[in-house]
């Protein structure tokens, strides 16, 4: 594919993924790397002001800030978007879930996900039923990631959080953390 004016192909010829994100996010290169050639990401930060609460990341999730947010976005033409919070996206429940894809399409004309569905249609695709899930969030998230999970008929058979109160803290967990989270998630 030639550029405008005739010359070598551009940065994302083959198409452009738009990402919102938390600011406290620490793998950027994750996106990159993992980005077939010809593909191009572009990330908009979105920040939350204070300490992670399912009240505070409802708020900076409501459709109207993604609305905002994904507009940001538009001066790059991404030929997609996703919303990559994924507790963004399941506390406002599977209808919420639901609701933010579809008025981001429409907002947007271009196609877009969030973490929550994404996650969804890869267990589906999976063939998964039964699963233990592990999260960094503090326990008052625990139960709407159960119940959204159990509202898509998946079964959670252990649930386990780090407890983590911050996005720093949330995207500063180490390797370890998450080794351990996920040992006790599916331990006995």
């Amino acid at each position: 594919m030639k550029g405008a004016q005739g010359g070598t192909k551009m940065k994302g010829w083959r198409g452009r993924i738009g990402i919102l994100y938390p600011a406290s996010g620490l793998v950027d290169d994750e996106f990159y790397r993992l980005a077939p050639p010809g593909v191009s990401v572009h990330l908009h930060r979105v920040s939350a002001p204070g300490p992670v609460t399912a009240a505070e990341v409802k708020s900076f999730s409501e459709i109207d800030n993604l609305i905002k947010f994904a507009k940001d976005l538009a001066p790059v033409r991404p030929t997609c978007v996703a919303w990559a919070c994924t507790s963004g996206s399941f506390l406002v429940g599977m209808e919420g879930s639901r609701r933010q894809v579809a008025a981001l399409e429409r907002s947007n004309g271009t196609p877009f996900t969030n973490t929550s569905q994404a996650m969804v249609h890869a267990l589906q695709h999976l063939g998964v039923k039964r699963l233990g899930v592990g999260t960094p969030y503090p326990s008052e998230f625990n139960a709407p990631i159960a119940k959204f999970l159990e509202d898509h008929e998946f079964e959670v058979s252990s649930l386990h959080n780090l407890g983590l109160n911050s996005d720093w803290e949330i995207g500063s967990a180490t390797p370890e953390d998450i080794y351990n989270l996920g040992a006790r998630v599916s331990g006995p």
